[in-house]
């Protein structure tokens, strides 16, 4: 029997909707829970609403409902699907990826379920899941798919440069006194995602606007003429997120890139204003 795959992801991922089509990438839910309503995270809410719901309150988020597994694995079986691959968020920031690989685990259909963790979010995981989509297209391999998710994840430099440290604190995403620190002294971290899939503070800076210099300036120093691949996430800012891209295409030859606005799952953790970059080598 000819093998049919489904490629899934989460709401952690960003990546623009004309691939989600061109591919078909399924994206499963993660949950944004206020007190007196609950939303899709992968565009449920729109972030400006969101971003003005929380000046009132800050949200919780939830992992995938079962029920969302169920309905989407008997929709693959329906299609005529005999695999699927999952390109999660990573395990170290969510328990969405543990979830779906004990999902995998218990075998709940017809459709074989495979599991990599992208060991990142947001637009790093945005490219990691194209270019499996890329490799399923050209081989049809899961095995090569997943291969080549690792290799992308081992060439990538990932930067998050914040207004406000504030939504990460309360959403349990750095420590309580780094957060209450830089929330003191108005620090602008610039963070990055570890080989392990963990938030990283690489610098420390006075003010957002400098947190972004301090981006150029690394970026200039690893980067200058070398050919890359880069992708840009923001929290309602695409003007600024445009001018950054074009400003590091004068500094890199950008093969190709993309920009797309941060997810509202992952907004809930940012607050608006966020800028993100990936630079894929």
């Amino acid at each position: 029997m000819n093998k049919k795959t489904a490629l899934i992801t989460d709401s952690g991922c960003d990546l623009p909707l004309e691939y989600r089509e061109k591919y078909n990438i399924r994206v499963l839910p993660l949950r944004i829970i206020f007190s007196d309503a609950e939303f899709l995270g992968n565009g449920d809410i729109p972030n400006d609403i969101l971003f003005e719901r929380m000046t009132r309150e800050i949200p919780k988020t939830s992992l995938p409902d079962r029920r969302d597994l169920y309905s989407l694995f008997d929709e693959l079986e329906k299609q005529g699907y005999t695999d699927a691959l999952y390109v999660g968020i990573s395990s170290g920031i969510s328990g969405t990826f543990n979830a779906a690989r004990l999902f995998a685990e218990e075998g709940y259909n017809s459709v074989a379920l495979s599991v990599v963790d992208s060991k990142t979010m947001s637009v790093p995981e945005g490219y990691c899941v194209l270019e499996a989509a890329r490799e399923l297209e050209k081989t049809g391999s899961i095995e090569r798919a997943i291969r080549r998710v690792k290799e992308l994840r081992a060439k990538m430099t990932s930067y998050i440069a914040l207004p406000t440290v504030e939504y990460l604190r309360k959403g349990g995403r750095i420590g309580a006194v780094e957060g209450a620190v830089g929330s003191l002294l108005r620090l602008n971290p610039v963070i990055t995602i570890d080989d392990d899939g963990l938030f990283q503070t690489v610098n420390k800076t006075i003010g957002f606007k400098r947190a972004i210099e301090a981006i150029a300036k690394d970026f200039l120093k690893k980067f200058d003429g070398a050919s890359v691949k880069i992708a840009v996430t923001h929290g309602l800012c695409p003007e600024l997120a445009q001018s950054f891209l074009e400003r590091m295409s004068r500094i890199a030859n950008v093969e190709e890139s993309f920009i797309e606005e941060v997810s509202p799952l992952l907004g809930v953790h940012s607050g608006p204003g966020l800028l993100g970059m990936v630079v894929i080598t």
